[in-house]
Formats: structure tokens, C-alpha cells, sequence
């Protein structure tokens, strides 16, 4: 079973700054995008994250 990574995002892209989401809606459909797209930066700072406090 071969596992498909998507590419690692650059860190400048994962972390920009905060822009409040308008609605509900907004809020939704961002955090579904942002999921999707950056889930190996989510994997590997949960992985440092679980290291540095485990």
C-alpha cells in the first residue's frame, strides 16, 4: 500500500499572520482548505509538538 503525501508547504505560507474569517461559512471552508492543503505541516508539528512534551 503506497501512502501519498501532499508536499510540504513552505513554513512562510503555514504561518502568515491572522485574518479574521467573516461568517460561520467562511470560517468553515477555511478551515477545510487550509486542512487539505497544509496536513503535512499539521503532521509534522503535532509530531514535534507530542516529542517535546511526551
Amino acid at each position: 500500500m503506497d501512502i501519498l503525501m501532499p508536499p510540504f508547504r513552505q513554513w512562510g505560507d503555514f504561518f502568515p499572520g491572522w485574518k479574521t474569517p467573516t461568517d460561520g461559512t467562511d470560517f468553515h471552508d477555511r478551515l477545510i482548505s487550509n486542512l487539505l492543503y497544509y496536513q503535512t505541516n499539521y503532521l509534522v508539528l503535532s509530531t514535534a509538538v507530542y516529542i517535546i512534551a511526551g
